[in-house]
């Protein structure tokens, strides 16, 4: 039997250097994919939001996918602002019973923090600020 060196096996290493490569991407992907995957998510702050300048200042009536939010209103869909890092944009999910769509971002929503909207000043501050909630995404 043939005693190998260590360069007999230098052919080897593109091939281990790229499933080493391969194996990080795709876990990669699959990490940044799990909460699109996983149907509940836990422990998010809800806060709420008017369409008007008080909640919005010079964005007052707008969303980040540049529709009006009359346009989400006017169709019954119940919109919310979420960090897309965590939530990405266009993303379905349940609330108390309600479906909302991930279509708004803001300056103060960082990762598990969601704005929903309300249709009047009045109604956010109702609302408050909910601690420690759970939301269901919808695939």
């Amino acid at each position: 039997m043939k005693n190998f060196k260590f360069t007999d096996h230098l052919f080897f290493l593109p091939f281990m250097i790229a499933l080493l490569i391969l194996l990080v991407v795709k876990g990669a992907a699959v990490k940044s994919s799990w909460l699109i995957e996983k149907e509940n998510l836990r422990d998010f702050t809800m806060t709420a939001y008017c369409p008007g300048p008080c909640c919005n200042g010079p964005w007052a009536y707008k969303t980040a996918t540049g529709k009006n939010m009359g346009y989400y209103i006017g169709k019954g869909i119940h919109i919310a602002a979420t960090d897309p890092t965590v939530i990405p944009r266009g993303t379905r999910f349940v609330y108390q019973g309600k479906e909302y769509l991930a279509v708004d971002v803001g300056s103060a929503i960082k990762g598990r923090r969601i704005d929903l909207l309300f249709f009047s000043h009045a109604e956010t501050e109702r609302f408050g600020i909910k601690h420690h909630q759970d939301v269901k995404i919808l695939r």
